[in-house]
């Protein structure tokens, strides 16, 4: 009787196969692990990101508000300074067709840019604005109006 060299090379075979596998699965396995490690480190950051996200999300929603209460407040102060520019203009035609030479229409000498002639009354503005503007920390005032030459 001999021996059977097919069913020995077939075990052999079969023996070296299932190394093989045995040998791939702990690679697949270190690698499978290795990539949940990394998706959970992954999503460790996304996370941060996301917290981060609604963090500045609500700083623009605070913003915006801050932005809309400004805007309102803006709207007021330029509706009154057009009522204030009406009665101004009034009282100086009121004060005109009584006294067209008072001394507030007296003119400076300046004209500005746009052509008009500066008068006393100008002054008078121009005094309280710059005043204002330097208790409220600017420095040079005239920057921010029109300077009459």
């Amino acid at each position: 009787m001999g021996f059977d060299w097919e069913g020995i090379a077939t075990a052999h075979a079969i023996g070296d196969a299932r190394r093989d596998y045995d040998r791939l699965h702990a690679q697949a396995t270190v690698i499978i692990q290795d990539c949940n490690a990394e998706i959970l480190k992954q999503n460790q950051i996304i996370a941060q990101k996301n917290t981060t996200i609604a963090q500045q999300n609500e700083v623009i929603a605070s913003l915006r508000q801050e932005i809309d209460n400004l805007k309102a407040r803006l709207e007021i102060q330029i509706l009154n300074a057009i009522g204030i520019g009406a009665q101004t203009g009034t009282l100086r035609a009121e004060l005109a067709a009584r006294d067209p030479n008072h001394r507030l229409f007296q003119q400076t000498g300046k004209v500005y840019p746009d052509g008009r002639k500066q008068t006393n009354l100008s002054l008078i503005y121009n005094e309280a604005f710059d005043t204002e503007a330097v208790k409220r920390g600017h420095r040079d005032p005239r920057t921010l109006r029109v300077e009459a030459e």
